[in-house]
């Protein structure tokens, strides 16, 4: 078995620090490599894994934590109505940590790390 040569990558870095940094900043630093890393195919997965996960994490946390602010202004029965669309926010919040750190950690062990049912969404966006 030969071990894993990286490709060279557009901005000069190392190709594992691409991989991670693709996570750092969850799907904003997934977007920007994507717009700027070229060359390498490894480092561009892990981009469009990062901006299909926690773009889509961010977007779901966004409408349950707005659902739950705009019922909590309803009077007497605002918070009620509105504990459980906060749960659901909260756990949208701990699944993107758990997830943030498992996605580097993999990016940095294994440059072919993803995670199961990713593959076929990636096909869509390219």
């Amino acid at each position: 078995m030969r071990p894993y040569s990286s490709p060279a990558t557009t901005l000069g870095l190392p190709e594992v620090a691409e991989r991670v940094g693709a996570y750092l900043f969850v799907w904003v630093s997934g977007l920007l490599l994507l717009l700027f890393e070229r060359r390498n195919q490894t480092v561009r997965h892990h981009a469009r894994q990062s901006v299909l996960i926690f773009g889509t994490l961010s977007v779901i946390g966004f409408v349950l934590w707005g659902l739950g602010g705009v019922l909590h202004v309803i009077p007497l029965l605002g918070g009620l109505l509105a504990l459980p669309f906060d749960l659901m926010g909260r756990l949208v919040t701990m699944l993107t940590w758990v997830l943030w750190v498992v996605m580097m950690v993999g990016a940095a062990i294994n440059p072919s790390f993803r995670l199961p049912g990713t593959q076929r969404l990636e096909r869509l966006i390219g």
